[in-house]
């Protein structure tokens, strides 16, 4: 099986469907609807490398995010009524080889 494979389907059977939504001066925000997430609270040994328990670890399926769209800073994620802001965006740690299979990101709010 693929990595690509293999991360699909932890996706489907352990993540939700979220929407992005950016930000855009002087125009209506960007969204990005049905992207597969999965969305988990800090861990203790993450909280005392410096992660606020506030904060939560996202990881996005990248097949679910068009290239020229990307993930940054400062997007934010809408699900179950709630909005959590990108704090930082990972682009290496999950990859098979260059192809970039999900964004881990850390996002905070409610």
């Amino acid at each position: 099986m693929s990595r690509r494979l293999a991360y699909r389907r932890m996706f489907t059977r352990a993540g939700r469907r979220v929407t992005i939504s950016r930000k855009v001066a002087n125009s209506e925000p960007v969204t990005l609807e049905n992207v597969r997430a999965r969305i988990r609270g800090a861990q203790p040994d993450e909280v005392a490398g410096g992660i606020s328990t506030r904060e939560r670890r996202v990881l996005i399926l990248a097949e679910d995010v068009p290239a020229d769209f990307g993930l940054q800073d400062n997007d934010r994620i809408i699900v179950d009524g709630g909005r959590l802001t990108i704090t930082n965006v990972d682009r290496h740690t999950h990859r098979d080889g260059e192809v970039l299979l999900a964004y881990d990101c850390i996002a905070s709010g409610g």
